[in-house]
This record gives structure tokens, C-alpha cells and sequence, in this order.
């Protein structure tokens, strides 16, 4: 908690979480316009262990803490969840979906599970860390390891 205190005060925390009720609800409709999707409702939430998520009813919700990423991350967050109307699991489907519309979901995904430190929800996706390599691995058919190792050090790769 210390860590998360020092990060983000209380002051910042406040002016990101105005901003983000502002940005992403536009943003998250100009996306589901754009794959000609229709959103009931966008909220922005404080949630602990979710970036977003997607109701059965077509209400989105996203956390403010997607201020605090690139933009390819939080579009690729909002677009995960849009697709969840299309697909209401994580299948083979959900995942071929995702990629069509995110061509940057890998490094996106990649980008969650290197930056632990914003809050809660990056801890939770080492956890689906091994499921995610693996959907990951199916939808695009290559073979990989399978281990946070073999991602952690493809990105390392990439960027020598």
C-alpha cells in the first residue's frame, strides 16, 4: 500500500479519476462505434482486481487506473471488454476476436504483466499469467514456452 500511496497521492489520484470519467467513456463508444458494437452504459470504477469488465446487459466498466497507462494499453483494455459482447468468455473465439480488432493486444498484455506497480488488477494477471500465454499461443498458433520467463524475455529481446 505504501508503494501505491507513493505513485499515485491522493490529489493526483483525485485529478486522474475526473479525467478518466471524462476520456474513457468517450473513448470506449468512439471503439464500440468504430466495430459496430453498442455499449448500454460506460462506468468508471475504482475496482481492485479488474482493469474492466463487460455485464451481460452491455454495461462496460473501467477502472480510472487506465489514465495511468500508454494508450495502446487502455484501448486494448477497452476493446477486451467490447469484445466480450461478441464473445462472453475467454475461448479461442473471444481471443480471435480480440486480435482482429487489437492488432497491439500481445504487447499490450505484455506491458500488464511487466508493470505491476499501478495496482491490484497487474498483480492478478500474473496469476492468468499461464492461461494467457496460452490463449495467447492458440489464437496466433505459435509455440512458445508458456512461462512469464519466455514473454519476459522476448520483450527484453525486442528492445536490445
Amino acid at each position: 500500500r505504501a508503494q501505491r500511496a507513493a505513485a499515485c497521492d491522493a490529489e493526483e489520484q483525485a485529478r486522474l479519476r475526473a479525467l478518466a470519467a471524462d476520456v474513457l467513456p468517450a473513448r470506449c463508444l468512439e471503439l464500440a462505434a468504430r466495430h459496430g458494437l453498442t455499449v448500454s452504459r460506460v462506468t468508471i470504477r475504482n475496482q481492485r482486481s479488474r482493469w474492466g469488465s463487460c455485464s451481460t446487459r452491455g454495461v462496460i466498466s473501467l477502472n480510472w487506473r487506465l489514465m495511468q497507462m500508454p494508450t495502446f494499453v487502455a484501448d486494448y483494455v477497452i476493446l477486451h471488454e467490447l469484445m466480450h459482447l461478441r464473445q462472453s468468455n475467454h475461448s479461442r473465439a473471444f481471443w480471435r476476436e480480440v486480435a482482429a480488432v487489437c492488432a497491439e493486444w500481445r504487447d499490450a498484455e505484455r506491458w500488464l504483466l511487466e508493470t505491476p506497480s499501478l495496482a491490484g488488477p497487474a498483480a492478478m494477471m500474473v496469476n492468468m499469467a499461464p492461461a494467457l500465454v496460452k490463449a495467447m499461443d492458440e489464437v496466433s498458433g505459435e509455440v512458445r514456452g508458456g512461462t512469464i520467463a519466455s514473454i519476459m524475455s522476448d520483450t527484453t529481446e525486442k528492445r536490445l
